[in-house]
């Protein structure tokens, strides 16, 4: 096995171990991203069927460390929330509950560029993004790979 020069070592190589792999990047820490499953998967278009609500702090981050401009395109803005205690209305269960809470994009004060209050994106299409963001970075990917322990 040959050595590798990193000053973190990410176990992972997901949407969170990407994400802080280009961010130290972006910082001029040198990662190492280490992933039991081959890394190119992630970008398969079949690879991840859910989606993922993004709250508008996270997308400013991928912006940042270079993601967000392959992410746009795949973003729906999320502009009012409701929440709900998820009964079922109807008179067998009681009716709907009364009690929710509201979350209003336009009703947010600082609002100077329109932000919405997040995205929603399928989590194919993060891992896409983040994986050749990642590449283009030039980041080192050990994959497949497993962790199973350090030798300083």
């Amino acid at each position: 096995m040959r050595d590798h020069d990193a000053d973190v070592i990410i176990a992972g190589a997901g949407m969170a171990g990407t994400t802080l792999a280009l961010a130290l990047a972006s910082a001029g820490v040198k990662a190492l991203l280490v992933d039991p499953q081959p890394f190119d998967t992630q970008l398969a278009e079949s690879f991840d069927g859910r989606s993922s609500a993004i709250a508008y702090s996270s997308f400013r981050q991928w912006r940042a460390i270079g993601a967000g401009e392959a992410l746009a395109p795949h973003a729906q803005r999320i502009e009012q929330i409701l929440v709900t205690d998820g009964k079922t209305p109807g008179p067998a269960a009681g009716g709907p509950s009364p009690f929710f809470l509201r979350f209003d994009s336009s009703e947010i004060a600082d609002r100077s560029e329109g932000e919405p209050l997040g995205y929603l994106i399928e989590n194919r299409q993060i891992r896409a993004a983040l994986a050749q963001t990642v590449i283009d970075k030039g980041i080192e990917v050990l994959a497949p790979v497993g962790a199973k322990g350090l030798d300083v």
